[in-house]
């Protein structure tokens, strides 16, 4: 069970703290204090490091799950002036200890100072929860500083974070807790709220590339969740993922509002935020931040008469991996196979009713669309499995038709020259027969510059009712990482520029 801290530092006592632990004196000590501050110095590490140091203050975040199992200490009654040089705050670890104290304590903490890559911290060797009242902490209302240097006066401080804030990445918080926040908008690309991989939008090597990477670094801040789990695991996947649930989401592009103080923290080379107790799913008293819920039901529509528009299925396999031998599974959190992870061709759903739980999305999804052709990425090459080429293609059109009540899709079949050595996932375009005809048969491009990629799928369209002038052409790319291959010698390999990782 993860222990509550419901008062926040934001209030925290000028009262008084009751003893409540075998660590709780009724009075302080007489060791000599040494301030916070002289602690953590102005450079980048402690000038105290790896000597023994006392010091006082008022819990401002606690841990005592999770795996930071320590809590942070600021100086009483710091917070109102932002002009001082040095941080005054600490993070202290304490495993032994920290279940004994809470947010808003007044601790007296003995113990060695050191630097956990990069973080000053003190290990504690004695805490002790004072029955003295100690003025509060009010967290530092400031812009989040840009350099590193600028960030190190308020390392481990209790702040609210003051501007615009726009989730930028959230790779990670599905296995980390972790994502990504873009501060204001780019110089360098003016209104961009985003940060833009540097070369995809100038060329590698060049100023332009290395400018907005340096810009990216400067408005970058990782919003993290009180810990180190690792909810990939299968120790961790009992527990609740922070900030996200089947109704909040956490979508790249949504504006994020701080709602609660946070601490300015610095982690596995990172600065991050951290709420002052653990997160644990997405209704936690902790969470300090707010998410815009975007809603995306359709596409925006971009005028015209035909439109055409992309669709990953990300693996739509009719073949599930329990009819193949050697298959093995990511599971959910009771164990269950849900999908392939590897030791077999398929690359689907583990189970036909998993398969059923992935077809009812895409059908869903793909039933909002609006563009008349639509070309899919990762269906399944049904010829490697000893069928007809075009059976998984085949099976989900039907399936669209039935869910629309009418006969809306057609699908483009596979042309009468294929390559001989194939992926066993493919491109493939479906399209809306009232709205478009397709003009001749599809091609598939056989060219070793796609050894890398997926082969490319080109079928010329004509509107109906239209004459040659209203003729197009689709070309269906699926391109693979360039770090998918570094070592085949061809230029598709990495050179390490920038352009090599995406999609």
């Amino acid at each position: 069970m993860i222990n509550r801290r419901p008062t926040r530092i934001a209030a925290a006592v000028l009262g008084t703290a009751l003893a409540v632990s075998s660590f709780s004196v009724a009075h302080a000590d007489t060791a000599e204090i040494t301030p916070i501050e002289q602690i953590q110095g102005t450079g980048g590490s402690s000038p105290m490091a790896g000597q023994d140091a006392t010091v006082r203050g008022v819990v401002t975040g606690a841990y005592a799950e999770g795996g930071f199992r320590g809590f942070y200490v600021q100086s009483a009654g710091s917070g109102v002036d932002p002009s001082g040089q040095a941080s005054s705050a600490i993070f202290v670890y304490a495993p032994d200890e920290v279940s004994s104290v809470n947010v808003g304590d007044h601790v007296q903490v003995s113990g060695e100072v050191s630097e956990y890559y990069g973080l000053t911290q003190l290990k504690a060797g004695s805490v002790a929860v004072l029955d003295e009242p100690a003025e509060s902490v009010k967290p530092l209302a400031i812009p989040l500083p840009s350099s590193d240097a600028e960030r190190e006066r308020f390392e481990s401080m209790l702040i609210e974070p003051q501007g615009e804030f726009t989730v930028s990445d959230n790779y990670s918080l599905n296995q980390y807790g972790e994502l990504s926040l873009a501060m204001g908008t780019s110089e360098i690309l003016p209104g961009e709220r985003l940060l833009r991989q540097p070369t995809d939008v100038f060329r590698p090597g060049s100023a332009e590339a290395e400018a907005l990477a340096a810009e990216n670094e400067q408005r970058s801040i990782v919003v993290d969740d009180g810990a180190t789990l690792n909810f990939a695991t299968s120790k961790n996947k009992q527990i609740a993922l922070p900030y996200i649930d089947a109704q909040q989401r956490v979508t790249v592009g949504a504006d994020a509002t701080f709602i609660a103080p946070v601490i300015l923290d610095y982690r596995y080379d990172t600065w991050r935020l951290q709420p002052q107790g653990q997160v644990v799913g997405a209704d936690d008293g902790d969470i300090a931040v707010n998410f815009e819920q975007l809603e995306s039901d359709a596409p925006q529509e971009v005028g015209g008469n035909v439109s055409v528009g992309s669709f990953n299925v990300l693996n739509y396999f009719t073949t599930t991996g329990d009819m193949l031998d050697g298959c093995s599974y990511y599971t959910d959190r009771e164990g269950n196979p849900i999908n392939v992870r590897g030791g077999c061709d398929a690359r689907g759903a583990a189970t036909a009713e998993s398969f059923e739980r992935q077809q009812s999305k895409i059908v869903s999804a793909l039933g909002k669309f609006t563009a008349d052709v639509v070309v899919l990425e990762e269906i399944e090459n049904s010829a490697r499995f000893g069928q007809n080429r075009d059976a998984a293609l085949a099976n989900l059109v039907n399936e669209l038709n039935e869910e629309a009540g009418d006969e809306v899709w057609s699908y483009v079949p596979t042309p009468s020259v294929v390559p001989a050595d194939e992926d066993v996932i493919r491109t493939a375009i479906i399209y809306r027969y009232k709205a478009v005809k397709p003009i001749d048969e599809s091609v598939i491009l056989d060219d070793p510059a796609f050894s890398n990629a997926r082969d490319p799928l080109a079928q010329a369209f004509q509107r109906v009712g239209g004459n040659q002038n209203t003729r197009f052409l689709v070309v269906a790319n699926h391109f693979k990482s360039k770090g998918s291959n570094p070592d085949d010698g061809s230029g598709n390999a990495d050179k390490g520029d920038g352009q090599g990782p995406g999609m």
